[in-house]
């Protein structure tokens, strides 16, 4: 979250969508924020996490080095 003097940025990404949204925030709508849940649950399917961080780290690695994927079809 970033503040100003009257105004408050913060970003977030969908769970399910995965879109960014970072939209300022005025005091006011910053009072009427709520916290879904205080302890984020690890009930979720442990293979399709790991499907998701071997996805990331093909995409950091492809900014790195755009044959990447050349690389490693052999």
């Amino acid at each position: 979250m970033y503040r100003s003097a009257h105004r408050s940025r913060s970003i977030g990404r969908g769970k399910k969508t995965g879109l960014t949204h970072d939209p300022v925030l005025t005091p006011e709508q910053i009072q009427r924020l709520t916290v879904s849940c205080e302890v984020e649950p690890f009930d979720g399917d442990a293979r399709l996490f790991r499907l998701g961080v071997e996805a990331e780290r093909l995409g950091l690695a492809y900014e790195y080095d755009p044959f990447f994927s050349l690389s490693i079809a052999e």
